[in-house]
């Protein structure tokens, strides 16, 4: 028999929603039954269309929290969370903000990790959450205030609402814009300081329950790159022959749904880091990004983030597909659909050449998106093969 997971007793309480309207019944019904089921000793599935039957049973009597990772590369797995983990991840986080309450307005999706650990934080530290759109931010009807509150947005979603006088007025007075899920480019960076925003741009992951660096927004403003320290519960190693991080301590999940991690272990990841004699982090790319064209080796984020700080397209994603002549080819998808693909690549030549340059450039009217707001490069590929 599984023994009941211990959570707060205000997790029942319902004290942790703040101004709850209609628009948020859903995800507090949602959150409730996530909140029973632990209660009565059963795991949690946060992610869509799971069947946990099809993975391995863990021998061990505690109920876990399964979280989807990996959505973006099509390559989804489940980590295996505790309350515990989370807990500590809060803990880790605190520490960094200081002992006020963690209130948020959450525009997340609760089944991904950056908006179910704003649940857990309101929680853990006597905060409260308004459930909403993140587009309700630039609805100046909207009766709507984000003073004393944290907001976690994706660089796409910061890019839209800087377009918005109302959105960039709330933004200014919240607590603090924790900004993760890809990278920040130059160009959306310098417009958040010149709006003067509190952002604080972050990396993180699925499996270390969110957060591992965080940028002070006073450092951001000041002009700082990157994505700062590391939060004291967590200790990022960097591997000086691959440049790969990898990240252990008291926040890391315990697996995978089909897999242990042994107690202490490092975790390798993909992301390409360098650190500064700061001791902050900057994240450079992903090794699983990496194109092998023609027999040279280009990272496509070079080539996204030069575009969209051009000023030429609202969005893009780079990808490799397979070609027989050249192992793979560059193909680039940009928006909006008015576009036209000459001009895209007259901007590209300014800069790259060769290998560099997409053998074929698209204009869309959006590009595909997750539940998060992230590029979802496995059904772009899906859409470029189709």
């Amino acid at each position: 028999m599984a023994d009941a997971l211990a959570l707060p007793d205000s997790a029942f309480s319902g004290d942790w929603l703040g101004e709850c309207v209609a628009e948020s019944s859903e995800s507090a019904t949602f959150c409730f039954e996530i909140f029973e089921r632990l209660r009565s000793a059963r795991s949690v599935w946060l992610g869509k269309q799971v069947n946990p039957s099809s993975f391995h049973k863990n021998d061990s009597s505690t109920p876990f929290i399964f979280v989807r990772t990996g959505g973006t590369s099509g390559k989804a797995r489940f980590a295996r969370h505790t309350w515990q983990t989370m807990s500590n991840a809060v803990r880790g986080l605190r520490r960094f903000l200081g002992d006020e309450p963690m209130s948020s307005f959450c525009c997340l999706p609760l089944d991904h990790v950056g908006g179910w650990m704003q649940v857990v934080r309101a929680i853990e530290t006597g905060g409260d959450l308004i459930f909403g759109h993140y587009l309700e931010l630039a609805e100046p009807e909207r009766e709507l205030c984000l003073r004393d509150r944290m907001v976690s947005l994706v660089p796409t979603q910061l890019h839209r609402l800087l377009s918005y006088e109302s959105a960039v007025s709330r933004l200014q007075q919240s607590r603090v814009i924790l900004l993760g899920g890809s990278p920040l480019s130059d160009d959306l960076a310098q417009k958040a300081r010149e709006a003067k925003l509190p952002l604080a741009p972050t990396y993180g992951m699925t499996e270390t329950a969110g957060t591992i660096t965080v940028l002070p927004p006073n450092e951001f403003l000041a002009g700082e790159s990157g994505v700062g320290s590391v939060l004291p519960h967590l200790l990022l190693r960097l591997d000086p022959r691959s440049g790969t991080l990898s990240v252990r301590g008291e926040s890391l999940c315990l697996g995978y749904a089909d897999k242990d991690f042994s107690h202490g272990e490092w975790l390798a990841t993909s992301d390409l880091a360098e650190q500064t004699e700061a001791g902050h982090w900057r994240i450079l790319g992903r090794t699983d990004r990496v194109v092998n064209t023609g027999g040279e080796k280009v990272d496509p984020l070079v080539l996204e983030d030069f575009l969209k700080g051009s000023g030429l397209v609202d969005d893009c994603i780079v990808l490799g597909m397979p070609d027989t002549d050249w192992g793979q080819r560059l193909v680039a998808y940009c928006s909006p659909e008015s576009l036209n693909p000459e001009d895209i690549k007259n901007t590209l030549a300014q800069r790259f050449s060769g290998a560099m340059m997409p053998k074929k450039i698209f204009s869309v009217r959006k590009l595909p998106l997750n539940a998060m707001g992230k590029p979802d490069y496995g059904l772009a590929k899906i859409f470029a093969e189709g």
